[in-house]
């Protein structure tokens, strides 16, 4: 009786799973009957990755309104948050400057407690081995970037290299126009959008995601910081903003 030899592919994302499956694949085609089980489990669906989206609670600790107190409950979305997405390292860099900038005991405690989540990020991210994404030899342009995290926000992915550059030259008029009722807050939030960006660029190359097919999860805390952003332009600006948007 023949035995049937089974190989189990696992890791992360963009690992190169699927270039060792095809390899063998070739490889094997000439000696034998090959069974392919394709499971491909995404962000959306797989309950590991349940409070992945918890991450949204950290913008919500960065933005937070003091003069509310209710202190307790910020720290509780930095901890639920900071325990479920990477982005809580970002994320305390940026409550370090707002901590430097305010000076107060309230930013200084959410600045701790961000650190301190960080450090367990770290810790737990010690012994998992690391995988580069293959194609990530050369980074996308800058033009390429804006393309995809901002022209394709409001168009779709073909279309978005002819909507970025109206759409960057309105987004720096209205800042331009806003300037003096933006304060420190509001360039955080910019900063989060910048370094959300970042990472996603960073973590997958641009031809292997969109946001309207597959690795469109990549594009979820861009699209939701930049919408932020347009938001509270709106609001600075009713008259160029807020009636576009409604």
């Amino acid at each position: 009786m023949g035995r049937l030899a089974l190989t189990l592919v696992t890791g992360p994302a963009n690992a190169g799973k699927l270039r060792r499956l095809l390899d063998a694949y070739v490889e094997a085609l000439p000696d034998e009957p090959v069974l392919i089980v394709p499971t491909r489990p995404d962000i959306f669906a797989v309950g590991l990755t349940t409070f992945w989206w918890m991450g949204f609670l950290l913008l919500l600790a960065l933005l937070w309104d003091t003069s509310r107190n209710r202190e307790g409950l910020r720290s509780a979305y930095l901890m639920i948050g900071g325990l479920s997405h990477i982005i809580i390292v970002p994320i305390a860099a940026l409550l370090a400057v707002r901590a430097l900038i305010e000076r107060k005991s309230s930013e200084y405690r959410a600045c701790a407690i961000a650190v301190l989540m960080s450090a367990i990020q770290g810790v737990a991210l010690l012994g998992a081995p690391l995988h580069v994404a293959p194609g990530l030899e050369q980074l996308p342009s800058v033009h390429e970037i804006a393309n995809a995290y901002l022209g394709s926000m409001v168009a779709a992915p073909w279309y978005a290299a002819y909507v970025t550059p109206p759409l960057l030259a309105f987004l720096a008029y209205c800042l331009y126009r806003a300037r003096p009722r933006l304060d420190h807050v509001f360039l955080l939030l910019a900063g989060a959008y910048l370094i959300f960006v970042a990472m996603s660029v960073l973590r997958a190359p641009l031809s292997f995601h969109s946001p309207t097919s597959y690795g469109s999860r990549y594009f979820l805390y861009p699209f939701v910081t930049l919408a932020w952003i347009f938001l509270w332009l709106a609001a600075v600006l009713p008259a160029q903003l807020g009636t576009a948007m409604r």
